[in-house]
């Protein structure tokens, strides 16, 4: 089976821009940090072609800022990390307004677990965990959610805001209490289908800094 050029580029992109995702969201790739084509190309043995697509891909993310040859880890200004959050919240709180009404047993079981963990991280100040928990409990509100175009807008832009906003430094104990009163409303509003209160309990989840 041959596989067609164009088609071997796309993936090869996808596959590098998922990766250089990967080492950013973890910490491999430090804000500030330059990533060259060339260098990107001989660590992960692609092409260099596909290369500079994914980069760009990855600024529109928010994640990079590209360059003709090299791209640089987009380094956070620390006086937007409220903007950040409220974007976020607002993102969440309209892929809840869409999934919540039809949401399936197995969904609200997931939803209410991942609720239990981030609440649970959030009361204990464990900000790594508190992050896993959140971040895979509003993955299944979205992946749930009908609305196409605001899936593709949170794919889209929902990690550069998360790693954005987890570089803002460690859970405050104010902000740990805050995070656990929104969770404890969130499960409420999941368990008794209380769209109004779900999307209240979102915008309290994501309005640390205000």
């Amino acid at each position: 089976m041959t596989v067609d050029r164009g088609e071997f580029h796309v993936r090869a992109r996808d596959f590098i821009r998922d990766r250089l995702r990967e080492g950013i969201l973890d910490g491999t790739l430090q804000p500030g940090e330059e990533v060259a084509v060339a260098e990107v190309a001989s660590w992960l043995g692609v092409p260099v072609t596909p290369v500079h697509p994914a980069m760009v891909a990855l600024e529109m993310e928010g994640l990079l800022e590209v360059g003709q040859h090299a791209a640089r880890v987009a380094v956070v200004d620390s006086d937007r990390i409220d903007e950040h959050l409220y974007t976020l919240g607002l993102l969440r709180a309209g892929a809840i307004e869409c999934t919540l009404p039809e949401l399936s047993p197995v969904a609200e079981a997931a939803i209410v677990d991942l609720v239990d963990r981030a609440r649970s991280a959030a009361a204990d100040g464990d900000l790594p965990e508190h992050d896993t928990s959140s971040a895979e409990l509003w993955q299944v509100f979205v992946d749930a959610c009908p609305n196409q175009a605001l899936r593709r807008a949170y794919a889209t832009t929902a990690p550069g805001l998360v790693h954005k906003s987890r570089l803002a430094g460690p859970m405050s104990p104010e902000n740990s209490d805050r995070l656990a009163e929104g969770y404890d409303a969130l499960r409420w509003a999941v368990t008794t289908r209380g769209l109004a209160h779900a999307v209240r309990a979102t915008q309290r989840v994501h309005a640390l800094g205000s």
